[in-house]
């Protein structure tokens, strides 16, 4: 069943709107970019500083063009140029002015055309390790019903793609065991392994892909959550088989995300190798674990919707990508795994909106169990997608 077109209009400086390049170039270290990261928490760089995880990089805007010096042989002067004028090019210069230009992002099911760029915007997923890319691309297009691309038209490349895949679905795929033995290979101890493993096994787990470019504007995330869960919601309902609907009742969450920690700043937790298994039981255990939050360095998020989630989430940890050298001042490229509810994510959601507003103009849904048996079927399909 085909969903219509969404289009959401952001505005992007046109320098960097002109990027073609994935969040995350290849490169030893699964391909972080030099700079700040996309859209991060309170006091984080903006979605267009290059950064990333990941899927990130690109040219900076400075252009600096030849603006036109007359070199005829009569020897006659430059064309004269306004003190605003020349304000405007000394900025320029600096990084710090650009001209803005309104984008159209559509967003569409994920089809055969988008094969080969979903394998670009995925390629450096577990860090830039070789993993069956082709076979998560083609997961990603076979489950139209439920996922999003998003593209500037019909024909070009996604510059974001998000969808959850049911774990026990997709288990014996190669890319889901792939990510399994990744991911559990990243835990920082025994106990962080053992509760991510038993819920990527249990039944009603699904592996939440998020991935999208540097420039892709943070204002894109709340519709991009609002499509996902709409369509889950329509999908336990709405899907021809009943295999099929129960596959989309899901009750919990993976997310693999993209972070950094900034050591030039204290506080904020989630820093370095470790993380938290969930909830303590002693008083003294919560203090432990406050105060090791507290000393370990500030957390800085790449994408808005990841702050969120990180602050409802039962159980998550941190890793650092190797391989790439930083500077003592630079932010430290991270990975960040989430493991949260399906109510934590209507929290979540209700949060994000109400920070960076949702251009859907549509309310989450009230926290519920397993996602499912919601009201409003068929409200997912209707969105705006094609």
């Amino acid at each position: 069943m085909a969903k219509k077109r969404r289009a959401a209009e952001a505005a992007v400086p046109e320098p960097e709107k002109q990027e073609k390049e994935a969040e995350e170039p290849s490169g030893s270290d699964g391909g972080e970019a030099s700079g700040g990261p996309e859209g991060a928490s309170s006091g984080e760089p903006s979605d267009g500083s290059g950064s990333g995880d990941g899927s990130d990089s690109g040219s900076d805007g400075s252009s600096g063009s030849d603006d036109g010096e007359d070199s005829s042989d009569d020897g006659s002067s430059a064309p004269e140029v306004s003190d605003d004028d020349e304000a405007q090019s000394e900025d320029d210069e600096d990084g710090a002015a650009f001209d803005e230009v309104n984008v159209d992002f559509q967003f569409f099911d994920p089809k055969e055309i988008d094969f080969h760029g979903l394998k670009a915007l995925l390629h450096t997923y577990l860090d830039g390790g070789v993993y069956d890319g082709s076979g998560l691309a083609e997961a990603i297009i076979a489950q139209s019903s439920v996922g999003t691309v998003v593209k500037t038209g019909e024909d070009d490349d996604p510059i974001a793609v998000m969808t959850a895949l049911n774990t026990r679905s997709h288990g014996a795929a190669s890319f889901a065991k792939q990510v399994k033995e990744f991911l559990l290979g990243k835990a920082p101890d025994e106990a962080a392994r053992k509760q991510f493993a038993e819920a990527w096994d249990a039944e009603g787990t699904a592996l939440m892909i998020n991935e999208r470019l540097i420039n892709a504007p943070p204002q894109l995330a709340p519709p991009l959550m609002q499509a996902l869960f709409d369509e889950i919601a329509w999908a336990t309902e709405d899907e021809p088989s009943e295999e099929a609907r129960r596959a989309f009742k899901l009750k919990r969450f993976v997310l693999i995300t993209r972070a950094y920690t900034d050591p030039t700043a204290d506080g904020g937790g989630g820093g370095g190798g470790g993380g938290s298994a969930g909830p303590s039981g002693s008083g003294g255990e919560r203090k432990k674990k406050k105060a090791k939050a507290a000393a370990a360095p500030l957390l800085v998020y790449v994408r808005p919707e990841d702050e969120f989630l990180h602050a409802q989430a039962a159980a998550s940890f941190t890793w650092r990508v190797e391989g790439r050298p930083v500077a003592k001042d630079e932010l430290v490229p991270m990975r960040l795994a989430l493991l949260f509810t399906s109510e934590a994510a209507a929290r979540a959601r209700r949060e994000l909106d109400r920070v960076v507003g949702n251009a859907a103009g549509m309310a989450p849904p009230p926290a519920m169990g397993a996602l499912g048996g919601g009201k409003g079927k068929g409200k997912g399909k209707a969105a705006g997608k094609k």
